[in-house]
């Protein structure tokens, strides 16, 4: 009861009683606590709240009977330690016992007087009418409080589910909205613009007629004990929290042409993807009548993540078995779906690697399967050339559904644009939108691809960088960790299959090795071993003249013989010393320039009155660190071949450019060339191409496997490039920087 109520019953008391004051007690524990007064003089209303044992309700409650005092100065039965004797006060006091259903006292009305008079029957009689009237009061108020109490508790336990909880009433308006259910909807709503379907929705009986339902053209949303919140007049229905207020979401369109619940490109959908009409969520659906378990929902959109979720719904009857409203239970399994999506990309992804022969092959399968888990728009592969200093485009996949230009780079300098500065970094990079400055997206491309959210992942085998990962959204997305450590597992496994390749082609690359050692014993040592034996032989049964007449020219052979099998045998041994790291490599800062310049001069005099051509394009200068002889060695290589394999003549070129941060040798002639097949192959020791082995053009195939091993000293590389018309171009990248 509250005090107002008190106040009430305690003037109805002194009035019945012809009493100058009242009081209404209630019993509290060990405490009797005032809840209501009437015409109180100031000495009690200082009573206050006191002790049961120190005040005279105590003996109401103690032995249950009315008590009736006429004096209050002479009553012996008034405690000695009561307000009464500690205040000195006077008059006269008759209480009644307040009990509830079960007969325990719960509180006490009293009539008092400050002069000592009689009390008569009917006064007596009076109090006890008023004590009953309190018991109506306080049952009342108890059955409010356990109302509230039970409220409470149901709050409480909604507000801590995981799942969301809606409810309606008959006519379809929104009742109930726990606190989980705000949080799950405070993006996509689901329950704004459904009453504008509840003349549809509402349960009818079988003529057609609406179901103990008002006629109501318009439904608003009400608050626990269904009165009107505050919002205006509408059609359309809002969840509000528990305070009655709106909640902060945007209303979506609905209608009742069935149009599906959504707001611009965005929509709800069913678990096969087919629009879900507003008089069809399954709250309503539930209101006329259907049980629903397990109800799939996606809310999918421009601007926001896909969401996923399963969703309860049932009818609420009355006691009659009328349909009294609805409720649903709604669970996000966006998580969950999340992870099922992740273990089919990581199985597409090991998929598509164990089937193709490299990862530029696999690349196209491996995005396309990247872009479908996370739901975003773009992914590219880059490939780490460290000689280079670049990042080379490897591959890239965006959605077919993606209208806009997304233009990928051929390669990208160390350091520069996203995949460049993730291979500096060597760490992940969240880029929540490229279109904002310092993105490490240029503005024009951030523009015309029309992205936002970027991520890019290092591939690496251990510390070596072997590569970068990225991927793209067209939404704006905060960094996640589940998705960061998606694509790093990702990446982890194309660097495992990129070094199972390199391992694999080094195995393969022995193998050839072993075999074409064994050609070379067999053919390239055996031949000048052949013709040395031979002319020595000849040597040894030529009589004097004959040695006269021929001795010099036989000696020749021999000693051009054994100056080949020299040049075997040395060659062989430095490729191994360089293969093992026992070939020292001495990296000092050199201009590169001289070095070419002087084996271009020793070769153009070399080949004096031959019809070959020597061109180079040199800068001034060229500085990196590296190992003069070895360097040397490697021009003189490539030109030495280029003239080789010029039989008939023709044009050498030699440039050298920066380009980022490393230095380009191109070798290029005109002459047989080397079919595509062959290219890799070159590099493979003892290799000759078929046209060298058709037109007997003498050599061992060690110069560029030699080259290749320097190279690689100096954390450089070679390679066979596209040539334009007959010839080769020979094109080495080594870094300007030491490492």
């Amino acid at each position: 009861m509250d005090n107002g109520a008190g106040d009430q019953l305690a003037a109805l008391i002194a009035r019945a009683a012809h009493a100058s004051g009242s009081l209404v007690h209630f019993v509290d524990g060990e405490l009797l606590r005032i809840y209501g007064g009437h015409g109180l003089l100031v000495p009690w209303a200082q009573v206050g709240d006191t002790l049961l044992q120190d005040s005279l309700a105590g003996l109401i409650v103690a032995d249950g009977q009315p008590l009736i005092i006429n004096d209050l100065a002479t009553d012996p039965r008034v405690p000695a330690s009561s307000p009464v004797r500690r205040l000195g006060l006077t008059g006269a006091y008759l209480g009644q016992p307040i009990r509830d259903g079960s007969g325990a006292v719960l509180g006490i009305c009293c009539a008092l007087e400050t002069q000592p008079r009689e009390w008569s029957a009917d006064d007596v009689a009076a109090v006890g009418d008023a004590a009953r009237l309190g018991t109506l009061l306080i049952t009342e108020q108890q059955g409010r409080q356990e109302v509230d109490r039970q409220r409470r508790f149901l709050d409480a336990v909604l507000d801590n589910l995981h799942d969301g909880v809606t409810a309606c009433d008959a006519d379809g308006r929104i009742v109930l909205v726990n606190a989980r259910m705000q949080r799950l909807w405070g993006g996509p709503r689901m329950t704004a613009g459904l009453s504008d379907n509840a003349a549809a929705a509402r349960p009818t009986d079988g003529n057609g007629k609406p179901n103990a339902t008002g006629n109501t053209a318009t439904t608003e949303p009400t608050d626990r004990n269904n009165q009107p919140t505050t919002t205006s007049n509408t059609t359309t229905t809002e969840p509000t929290d528990r305070n009655n207020q709106p909640t902060t979401t945007t209303k979506e369109p609905s209608g009742r042409d069935g149009r599906s619940v959504g707001n611009g490109d965005a929509a709800l959908t069913d678990g096969d993807g087919q629009p879900v009409a507003s008089g069809d969520v399954a709250l309503f659906r539930a209101l006329r009548g259907e049980r629903l378990r397990n109800e799939e929902l996606v809310f999918q959109g421009r601007g926001r993540r896909t969401r996923y979720y399963l969703i309860d719904a049932q009818p609420i009857l009355g006691p009659g078995g009328e349909t009294v409203g609805a409720v649903q239970a709604v669970q996000d399994v966006t998580r969950q779906r999340r992870a099922e999506r992740f273990r089919t990309c990581e199985l597409a992804v090991v998929t598509a690697l164990a089937a193709a022969p490299t990862v530029e092959a696999a690349g196209p399968r491996v995005l396309e399967a990247v872009v479908g888990t996370l739901g975003w728009t773009h992914a590219e592969l880059w490939l780490v050339d460290d000689a280079a200093g670049v990042v080379r485009s490897a591959a890239s996949w965006h959605s077919p559904s993606w209208q806009a230009d997304i233009e990928v780079p051929a390669e990208l300098p160390y350091g520069t644009g996203l995949a460049g500065r993730s291979w500096q970094a060597g760490k992940p990079l969240w880029i929540r939108d490229v279109g904002r400055p310092q993105s490490l997206i240029s503005p024009e491309t951030a523009a015309s691809s029309q992205l936002h959210t970027a991520l890019a992942i290092p591939v690496r085998n251990g510390l070596e960088p072997l590569g970068v990962l990225t991927a793209f959204a067209e939404t704006i997305e905060d960094p996640e960790d589940e998705l960061v450590a998606l694509m790093s597992g990702i990446s982890a496994q194309i660097a495992q299959f990129i070094e199972r390749r390199l391992v694999e082609d080094l195995q393969r690359q022995l193998i050839r090795t072993k075999n074409e050692y064994l050609a070379l014993i067999g053919h390239e040592l055996r031949t000048p071993l052949t013709s040395i034996a031979a002319y020595t032989e000849l040597l040894r049964d030529a009589d004097a003249e004959t040695l006269v007449a021929d001795g010099p020219r036989l000696l020749e052979v021999i000693d051009r013989n054994s100056t080949q099998l020299r040049h075997i045998i040395n060659e062989l041994l430095e490729l191994s010393a360089l293969d093992t790291g026992h070939a020292a490599v001495q990296l000092t800062p050199i201009n590169l320039v001289e070095v070419i310049r002087e084996s271009v001069t020793r070769t153009r005099d070399a080949v004096t009155g031959e019809p070959v051509s020597i061109v180079d394009e040199l800068p001034a200068e060229l500085v990196l660190p590296g190992d003069r002889r070895r360097l040397r060695q490697v021009v003189d290589n490539l030109l030495g071949n280029a003239v080789k394999y010029s039989p008939d003549g023709g044009r050498i070129t030699v440039r050298l450019r920066t380009v980022g941060r490393a230095a380009e040798l191109a070798v290029s002639d005109t002459g047989i060339g080397v079919s595509q097949e062959e290219r890799e192959k070159m590099f493979t020791g003892l290799y000759r191409t078929s046209r060298a082995r058709d037109r007997a053009i003498p050599g061992t195939g060690l110069g560029l496997t030699l080259s290749r091993a320097v190279v690689q000293r100096h954390h450089g590389s070679i390679e066979l490039s596209e040539h334009e018309g007959p010839g080769t171009t020979v094109l080495v990248r080594l870094p300007l920087d030491a490492r």
